[in-house]
């Protein structure tokens, strides 16, 4: 992981992917401006939280994760801001929206970051098709079909056997799910790939999820900004920064 920056001015986690944990953080942290700190979320059932079972609900999930936020925050002191990737920018919204409501934290939140997750109040494309239903093979085809998960572990068997278990529980633990809209009051920023247009109802919908600001972002990227580009990446995260620091009269 990371050393710790402690002279940064500013603190970015990141969420991946589902099946994914903090690691894929590491590449942004060694790329990103000497003024953030870049922290990865690791959530039970992956990485050194291997043997821990995952999270059932997305509750569950952004619970965890807003208490790392509160606790953080009341040690460092400093602004932050959130970035997700796929599942991970819901559990994000979502963590976020439990400390909006609860002011558990009291330093700036400068901004939440959003890659390829539909918005609060849509179905996710996982409810189409029940994972849940789903054999192994069905699981990897529906991934590829979708392009989700990076290649070299959906189209490699051993590392596939090895990360479904967790991928599974992840995707499953947001079938069904429809979040509220409207529960947050941080910027929102959408990165927006190459391949990927936003629809005009992707952005209404992360439009609605905030009383803030929204800004959307091209990404020099084909799909995943997080493994494609983590510079393109780090240069969003400080764009952020700036713009909060200026909103916020640093």
């Amino acid at each position: 992981m990371p050393l710790p920056n402690p002279n940064a001015g500013a603190v970015a986690y990141g969420i991946a992917h589902a099946g994914a944990g903090a690691a894929p953080w590491n590449a942004v942290a060694r790329v990103v401006a000497p003024d953030i700190e870049v922290r990865g979320i690791r959530l039970p059932g992956r990485e050194k939280r291997v043997r821990q079972r995952p999270h059932a609900t997305v509750a569950e999930a952004a619970a965890e994760i807003a208490a790392v936020l509160a606790g953080d925050t009341r040690s460092h002191g400093r602004p932050i801001l959130v970035v997700g990737s796929c599942s991970g920018a819901l559990l994000a919204y979502e963590a976020l929206a439990i400390v909006h409501t609860s002011g558990t934290v009291s330093v700036p939140v400068l901004g939440l970051l959003v890659a390829r997750q539909p918005p609060p109040g849509t179905t996710a494309p996982e409810a189409e098709r029940p994972v849940s239903a789903m054999t192994s093979a069905e699981l990897r085809a529906w991934l590829r079909e979708n392009e989700l998960t990076p290649a070299e572990i959906r189209d490699d068997e051993s590392l596939f056997r090895f990360f479904e278990p967790v991928l599974r529980a992840d995707l499953m633990m947001t079938e069904g799910y429809v979040g509220r809209p409207g529960e947050v009051s941080c910027p929102i920023t959408l990165l927006r790939a190459r391949s990927r247009p936003l629809s005009a109802a992707y952005v209404k919908g992360w439009r609605a999820a905030t009383s803030g600001p929204l800004r959307v972002v091209d990404i020099p990227v084909r799909e995943d900004a997080l493994a494609e580009a983590p510079a393109s990446l780090a240069d969003a995260l400080l764009g952020t920064v700036r713009r909060g620091e200026t909103a916020h009269g640093n």
